[in-house]
């Protein structure tokens, strides 16, 4: 590809990516308005709203907010490669996709707290960590790393459906408490695993980011490169030779050709 070409890709990646981040801030503060005013006229109107809906919106801003963050830093480290079609714009999808599920999230958050609010909202974040699962998958066929981090979203995606497995049979088994009590209960225990995750998340990527723990990824052309490059062949010397050399020549100046 030409000089302009890669600066025209270039400036189109930095489009699409723009363009995901403002729908974010937009959903972000949209999400934020809708439920301070709702949650404020079921207030003053004696509605249903109650601590444990409080606590679900928190957790989840600190989810997505966290996510926000997370976000941006793997972007600057791996940008979109528009050169390698698929792959890119998959990854591009799957930000949208999952921009999608976080405006469901966050429309769920602003309503009554009921079994089926909850399951939803449970079955949501799964699909949102296969959807991020996809978005690394799609990234591994742009890039090359020693290692990746889907293997965290894949273990969430298994807790998320198994969390609302116990909550359907409980919902449906359990005659011990009152219906509106064991959802509360059974929310606030989603809000601990929201929350745990996202720290663990951030103590994982951020930090491996910052440190480089996780290294740049090289584009597949360039692997592909460097491994048709004829490896160079090293050919020990004689520990006698060595021996003599060191003595002789205590500089190591014996390779270098002297002019006379």
């Amino acid at each position: 590809m030409t000089n302009n070409g890669t600066s025209r890709e270039k400036q189109l990646s930095k489009v699409l990516e723009q363009y995901v981040k403002e729908i974010y801030i937009l959903i972000l503060g949209l999400g934020f308005a809708l439920f301070v005013s709702t949650f404020t006229a079921n207030a003053f109107a004696g509605g249903a709203f109650n601590l444990s809906a409080l606590v679900y919106f928190g957790s989840l801003y600190f989810f997505l907010t966290y996510d926000w963050i997370a976000y941006n830093l793997l972007m600057e480290k791996f940008p979109y490669r528009l050169a390698y079609g698929l792959s890119s714009f998959g990854r591009f999808y799957a930000d949208l996709t999952a921009l999608l599920i976080k405006t469901f999230l966050i429309y769920l958050s602003t309503q009554e707290v009921n079994f089926i609010h909850t399951i939803a909202g449970t079955l949501l974040f799964a699909l949102w960590h296969l959807t991020i699962i996809c978005w690394h998958r799609f990234a591994q066929r742009e890039y090359t790393v020693s290692r990746t981090i889907w293997q965290s979203h894949l273990f969430m995606v298994f807790t998320y459906l198994w969390f609302a497995e116990i909550l359907f049979l409980s919902h449906s088994r359990s005659p011990f408490l009152p219906a509106q009590l064991r959802i509360q209960i059974w929310l606030l225990i989603l809000c601990g695993i929201i929350v745990i995750h996202a720290a663990w998340r951030k103590v994982y990527l951020l930090n491996g980011l910052m440190t480089n723990d996780l290294p740049p990824m090289s584009s597949a052309s360039e692997v592909s490169q460097q491994s048709a490059k004829a490896p160079e062949v090293h050919f020990p010397l004689p520990s006698a030779l060595l021996l003599n050399n060191s003595v002789n020549d205590p500089k190591g100046d014996l390779n270098n050709d002297r002019k006379t």
